[in-house]
């Protein structure tokens, strides 16, 4: 039927269209299967590497082209504050966007992204503090927290999401504390 003998009422021919425009074609979550351990392990590994590369160009675009002295520091620091903010960003649309034709993409992301956001507020918090003075010693080590904290930006998300079971969280979380105590043990036998 052409469009000429078409009766006012009567839906559009779409047979002439191409299939990706008529509502075939590769789209959908079938066209990239399932969310599955490894793809998700893989959005977030990108996103993050995403959001590490934007506060890298950042910091570095600052530094050349800040003044020299205490205001270039200035300068730097906040340009690494809003890179950092931009990166979390970035990696949240990253991530969205490896895994949001999934059905449950959205919920990964979505986790994702609040997880994200809440340690990039903790971490803050504690550099503040640690700066401040009021967190010494081993406390202030940002490196050992991170341990135990930056696998969860994978586990939780995959946990809601339905990718792997609850009881994982504990386990990574529990293999990061080990491994943060045993750095921990380490450092304090070299400095010995």
């Amino acid at each position: 039927m052409t469009d000429d003998e078409r009766q006012h009422g009567d839906p559009p021919d779409l047979s002439t269209l191409p299939p990706a425009l008529r509502g075939g074609g590769q789209r959908g979550p079938e066209s990239r299967g399932p969310l599955t351990v490894g793809r998700s392990l893989g959005a977030v590994a990108a996103g993050a590497g995403a959001g590490v590369l934007l506060v890298v160009v950042v910091v570095i675009v600052a530094f050349v082209a800040s003044p020299g002295g205490f205001e270039g520091l200035g300068v730097v620091l906040l340009a690494l504050l809003g890179g950092v903010v931009a990166g979390c960003i970035v990696a949240g649309i990253v991530v969205g966007a490896m895994v949001g034709r999934d059905p449950r993409g959205g919920r990964f992301t979505g986790v994702f992204s609040v997880v994200l956001a809440l340690l990039l507020v903790a971490w803050l918090a504690l550099a503040v503090a640690g700066l401040s003075g009021r967190l010494v010693g081993t406390a202030a080590d940002l490196d050992l927290l991170g341990w135990v904290l930056v696998p969860l930006l994978w586990t939780l998300p995959a946990a809601a999401a339905g990718v792997v079971p609850s009881k994982w969280i504990g386990w990574v979380a529990g293999a990061g504390m080990l491994v943060a105590a045993l750095l921990l043990v380490l450092r304090e036998l070299t400095s010995t």
